[in-house]
């Protein structure tokens, strides 16, 4: 009878060490799984930042470009007039 008993206790003990290392190794694997995702995570928030970044400039840019197309269509509109203008007293005076 004690022999049986003291079989039951190594056999406890036995499945309590192995579930025990299996836990151990389980848990390492997702502290391994959290840190390489957490390592993505801070990866692709730099990356959306940079993206972000470049939408910024794409849209000052965009801003300046028609700026600047509105300030040449006002410059080439008033060359325009001045050369109908030149053409039109060249007829007159003749």
């Amino acid at each position: 009878m004690i022999i049986l008993l003291i079989a039951i206790v190594i056999a406890f003990v036995i499945s309590i060490a192995s579930l025990y290392f299996g836990y151990s190794k389980q848990n390492r694997t997702f502290k391994n799984r959290t840190a390489f995702l957490e390592n993505c995570i801070a990866v692709l928030g730099k990356q959306q930042e940079k993206q972000l970044n470049q939408l910024k400039l794409s849209d000052v840019l965009s801003e300046q470009l028609k700026e600047s197309n509105h300030h040449l269509n006002k410059i080439i509109y008033d060359v325009n007039f001045q050369l109908f203008l030149a053409m039109f007293n060249k007829k007159k005076n003749n």
